[in-house]
């Protein structure tokens, strides 16, 4: 029987906390694409585009006819490669949140991390091609 005045005992090793992040993946995989992909991207797109037009519109009212398009150029760029940076965040995510799905053990391991990694790699070369596209 343990004196009823001394503290517990335990090593630093026992207890230890899991990674819950989700960089560190330690989320379920579902909130890893509806979450921070989904959810995120909605996000990063609305505060990009929020920034273009408080920060590149009123330069661009005050600029003349060339400097003023370059200017336009320069924000729709710089949105997309705001969205291209989370997008990259958001394939790391998804692919280390992978092994928590739920159908991982099932007998079609990996199936939804594959969908889901389909989804936003089809993504990812749709941003680009439309930030190469950009005139």
């Amino acid at each position: 029987m343990e004196h009823p005045y001394e503290p517990p005992r335990a090593t630093l090793t026992e207890g230890r906390p899991a990674a819950r992040g989700f960089l560190a993946g330690g989320q379920p995989l579902w909130k890893a694409f509806w979450l921070f992909f989904a959810v995120g991207f909605v996000l990063v797109g609305l505060v990009a585009r929020q920034a273009m037009v408080a920060i590149v519109d009123p330069l661009m009212q005050e600029s003349d006819g060339e400097h003023a398009v370059s200017l336009t150029l320069w924000g729709i760029i710089g949105i997309e490669l705001a969205k291209l940076a989370y997008l990259l965040l958001s394939l790391v995510v998804v692919w280390r949140c992978g092994r928590n799905s739920p159908w991982a053990i099932a007998r079609h391991a990996g199936v939804a991390v594959v969908l889901a990694l389909m989804v936003l790699g089809l993504y990812s070369i749709y941003l680009v091609l439309a930030l190469l596209a950009t005139p």
